[in-house]
């Protein structure tokens, strides 16, 4: 298990996202099983992640419980720019 779950923050809307996206796609032709498998489980996983970031934002002094991540700039132009990023704060 890694020691800094924040690093990994962007997973928690990510893979339910990619699990509806499989569904979306390709959902009527698998069994009934390994959708509820595939649905649960990545909602759990998802859990797990939160669970862990929550644990290390715990572990901080109250004033360091903030953490952004910029993903990506999305539109720059010049001094005005756009940024995509997740945050998490406790």
């Amino acid at each position: 298990m890694p020691q800094n779950f924040l690093e990994w923050v962007w997973l928690v809307p990510l893979l339910p996202l990619l699990s509806a996206l499989v569904m979306l796609l390709v959902g009527r032709s698998l069994p009934r099983a390994v959708v509820s498998w595939l649905c649960c489980g990545t909602v759990g996983l998802s859990f797990l992640v939160s669970l862990g970031i929550f644990r290390t934002l715990a572990s901080l002094p109250a004033a360091a419980r903030v953490y952004e991540k910029v993903l990506f700039t999305w539109i720059p132009a010049g001094m005005f720019q756009t940024v995509i990023q997740t945050s998490a704060a406790f």
